[in-house]
């Protein structure tokens, strides 16, 4: 399933709940699998963006070797990306050259066994073990460290830092809150939403979930299997909208019948709804991924309208076609990365039968492939909304 990151300026969303409803009650509700949405193949993107697109290769060194599908982060002028593998984090500037390695494998002091995600605040980049239950604070020049301890430890695979507070899920049956510690004095609140009746109706799995940011405040889900999204501003947790998957979610039964570890597995199987994550929110509109049986699929909802569009993909016709996967939403932009594989595979047939209202674009994707081969490094893609 597909975890990304995601973070902005943006409209309020909070508003919309306020002042519209979709079916299913007063909160304002997204039919993702109503008959009346548009479903589509591929969905084209292009009107929503600016026509330049910058493409940045990761240079390939002997300490920086990567994969595609990792965590990435595009903060104050540089790129970070996770290393699939070991878990560092590799630098880089925005040309894509290689600066230095931030964290370093093993059970030592300052060194991590299991991390999945990471946060730049500053000039620090924070990672968390999961294997061994602490955060470490890197410096993002690669020349030191300081550990940090989370008392009492709590388990998760996503956390975010806003201001000095960390934001994190509880991974805890027995306790579906949203954690915001405060780094400089450790202080800690625990807010569980104000509809917190769902927690009765759902057995515990997967309670960890990512954040997305704007001005109306922190947005969050508490759980994969619970439609509602929430919002928090000024130290108030409340719903901001809601996911209808229709015949698609899952019966309360079903998951009592199967239990929370085998849950998944099960729902893959009889085609239901397993998976949805926020990526991002410009201007008034939802751009996210969700997941049903073993399929993906990318949504964009339009709040101004109340119309949805589900897509297996979404393109960008004015570069030729270019497929948007792998993506997040950081300060009005667009960013996505591809594997060398990936793209020695579509941009020779992408080239030959794309239309391309650039003709810049076009000879920015020649001259990618005529420097690319098997052992490249993932390509950084970003793209400005208007």
């Amino acid at each position: 399933m597909k975890r990304l990151i995601t973070i902005f300026v943006l409209i309020s969303l909070f508003v919309y709940g306020c002042a519209k409803s979709g079916k299913g009650g007063d909160l304002y509700t997204i039919n993702v699998n109503d008959d009346n949405i548009e479903k589509v193949d591929n969905y084209d993107i292009s009107t929503l963006f600016e026509d330049s697109l910058t493409i940045i290769p990761l240079q390939v060194t002997d300490e920086c070797l990567l994969v595609n599908s990792s965590s990435f982060s595009v903060v104050n002028n540089y790129i970070y990306y996770q290393d699939a593998t070991t878990r560092e984090v590799c630098r880089f500037d925005l040309q894509g050259n290689f600066l230095n390695k931030i964290g370093k494998y093993g059970r030592g002091p300052g060194e991590l066994m299991a991390s999945d995600h990471f946060s730049v605040i500053g000039d620090s980049l924070l990672m968390m073990d999961m294997s061994m239950g602490n955060f470490c604070f890197y410096d993002v020049y690669g020349t030191g460290y300081r550990e940090y301890e989370l008392t009492p430890f709590v388990s998760t695979t996503y956390f975010e830092v806003i201001d000095n507070q960390l934001y994190l899920m509880t991974n805890n049956c027995e306790m579906h809150n949203l954690i915001v510690q405060d780094l400089r004095c450790d202080n800690r609140t625990y807010y569980l939403p104000a509809d917190s009746s769902f927690f009765d109706s759902y057995a515990c799995w997967e309670t960890d979930n990512q954040f997305f940011v704007n001005q109306s405040g922190l947005y969050f889900r508490a759980s994969s299997l619970n439609d509602t999204i929430f919002v928090v501003n000024d130290g108030v947790v409340k719903p901001a909208f809601r996911i209808d998957f229709g015949k698609d979610k899952m019966p309360n039964e079903y998951i009592a019948e199967h239990g929370a570890y085998n849950l998944i597995v099960n729902a893959m199987k009889d085609n239901y709804f397993t998976d949805f994550m926020m990526y991002g929110i410009v201007d008034d509109k939802l751009f996210a991924d969700y997941t049903i049986g073993k399929s993906n699929y990318a949504l964009l909802h339009n709040f101004a309208d109340n119309k949805s569009v589900a897509t297996n993909c979404f393109v960008l016709k004015s570069d030729g076609t270019l497929p948007v996967h792998t993506y997040r939403i950081a300060n009005n932009t667009l960013l996505f990365s591809a594997g060398a594989s990936e793209l020695l595979k579509i941009l020779p047939i992408l080239l030959e039968h794309g239309k391309f209202s650039n003709a810049a674009t076009k000879q920015k994707l020649q001259n990618l492939l005529a420097n690319l081969n098997e052992d490249s490094n993932p390509v950084i893609f970003v793209k400005q909304f208007k």
